[in-house]
């Protein structure tokens, strides 16, 4: 639920900052460099919940039904919100493509995964999906980094800050293709040896 509420805020600030510059900034909620670094902040927070109340709940044996499903669903709407969002900045490298292909494989997954448990079929995540969410975070993260620290701040990125984005974002992009290919090779096998 803290992650669902820290996702309002995030995207609160990424839908009001693409307009903001330096030279614009007259307080606090116009200076890009703070706006956006508040959103890195944020997205850390929010990326470790996610880590930490998993790992509670299994300590504590506190995993719940309404956990299971608000998990994932709010890992989705962070990381996907985050991804659309960041189309409104051409900086950060995010097409608008990048996004729909982040959307559909979550959108076939969670299809995949509920008409499987529908036929009594366990479909738990697994090591690749695991992966995906990981590269989407350092994406996430690295972009929202990178914006505030020199691109808004008004400030030349050095070489290494601009790679650095360039290969997580295409790393989170292959990886979520893959696990999506993965994720329907494994459903076909499943799904056919249950007919």
């Amino acid at each position: 639920m803290l992650r669902l509420a820290l996702s309002v805020v995030l995207f609160t600030i990424l839908w009001w900052s693409p307009e903001l510059t330096p030279a614009a900034a007259k307080d606090l909620l116009s200076d890009p460099w703070i706006m956006l670094h508040t959103a890195f902040a944020i997205f850390i927070v929010a990326a470790i919940t996610d880590i930490v109340d998993g790992q509670v709940a299994r300590r504590y044996k506190q995993e719940t039904d309404f956990g299971r499903i608000a998990d994932p669903f709010a890992d989705k709407i962070i990381v996907c919100g985050c991804f659309v969002l960041l189309t409104s900045y051409p900086e950060g490298g995010v097409q608008p493509w990048m996004a729909v292909v982040i959307l559909a494989r979550e959108f076939l997954v969670n299809g995949i995964r509920s008409y499987a448990e529908s036929r009594g079929i366990a479909f738990p995540a697994d090591r690749v999906g695991k992966m995906k969410m990981l590269s989407q975070c350092i994406a996430v993260g690295s972009i929202l980094f990178y914006l505030g620290h020199w691109p808004r701040a008004g400030l030349p990125a050095p070489a290494w800050a601009w790679w650095t984005i360039t290969l997580s974002l295409w790393g989170a992009v292959i990886v979520t293709i893959l696990s999506g290919v993965l994720y329907v090779k494994r459903a076909t096998s499943l799904l056919s040896n249950h007919i």
